[in-house]
């Protein structure tokens, strides 16, 4: 007998219900793990700051604390240098310190990853992009249809599909380009 219970009957029901609890949280575990998908762990993540280590097609890192959400990006920004906005397609995992399987949603922003370009080439913005492999820091000359031509100091250009672009950082970012 517990001497904090000395009533067997109140003993046992205290055992009981934390056992009740015990299973109630397993099962609710359980069906938020089942709904899981990685595109709806962005807004918690943005909501209480989470850092995380983004991995992208391109095979490179970004670690930061996510900031923003849009319609197709998302944003890291670093403790030291400029946001970087990656295109949620080119993301090919995340690790974060804690297990967030649900939590207060930010409000996704209705701004596509293409309009954060535009936004940067309309401000004449200095920029660094990756597509794959390739690499290119510079001005965006031209978004034309599926490319983005970028010049850089030198004056030579670079043209890079749209589509295979996993990031873009530029120091003019701010939250007014999501």
């Amino acid at each position: 007998m517990d001497p904090r219970d000395p009533d067997p009957v109140l003993a046992a029901w205290r055992v009981e219900e934390a056992a009740h609890r015990r299973r109630r949280a397993a099962l609710e575990q359980e069906l938020l793990a089942a709904e899981l998908r990685l595109d709806g762990l962005w807004g918690p993540w943005a909501a209480i700051g989470t850092t995380v280590a983004v991995h992208t097609t391109a095979g490179r890192q970004h670690r930061g604390r996510v900031t923003a959400v849009g319609s197709d990006l998302v944003v890291v920004t670093p403790t030291a240098g400029p946001p970087v906005a990656i295109p949620v397609r080119h993301v090919v995992g995340v690790v974060a310190d804690e297990l967030t399987v649900a939590g207060a949603p930010v409000p996704r922003s209705a701004t596509a990853f293409v309009e954060v370009l535009r936004e940067m080439a309309d401000r004449g913005a200095e920029v660094a992009v990756v597509a794959g492999t390739a690499a290119a820091r510079g001005r965006i000359e031209v978004l034309g249809v599926d490319v983005a031509v970028i010049r850089d100091a030198t004056g030579r250009r670079s043209y890079l599909r749209l589509e295979a672009l996993s990031e873009l950082s530029s120091m003019s970012m701010t939250s007014s380009s999501w």
